[in-house]
């Protein structure tokens, strides 16, 4: 069952540039590397794409994440839909898969 995981990538993070495509970019590369490293590995933790975003971890991030199966086979930041997005701050929606440590 999918589930959702929340966060706000906005001027308080180093990755952050006054220009919006500069984030937007930003945010869809860090994507597409997610989904590599989940072909790649078959599991991803929450905790890596936050570290990746220079979003701080959790202790749902440890456990949480995405695996690679018939079913889902690609990771969604949720920046794509039209969102609360403004100049200072873009919503983030990940669709993780739950608990995944038991995947590895």
């Amino acid at each position: 069952m999918k589930q959702k995981a929340e966060a706000v990538f906005d001027t308080s993070n180093v990755n952050w540039s006054k220009n919006t495509e500069y984030n937007l970019i930003f945010l869809r590369a860090q994507e597409n590397f997610a989904n590599d490293k989940l072909v790649a590995r078959g599991v991803v933790f929450l905790n890596d794409v936050y570290e990746a975003l220079g979003l701080p971890r959790t202790r749902e991030g440890q456990t949480k994440g995405w695996a690679m199966s018939e079913h889902h086979k690609r990771i969604s930041f949720g920046i794509n839909g039209a969102r609360a997005r403004t100049e200072t701050q873009i919503p983030l929606s990940f669709n993780i898969d739950g608990e995944v440590l038991n995947k590895l």
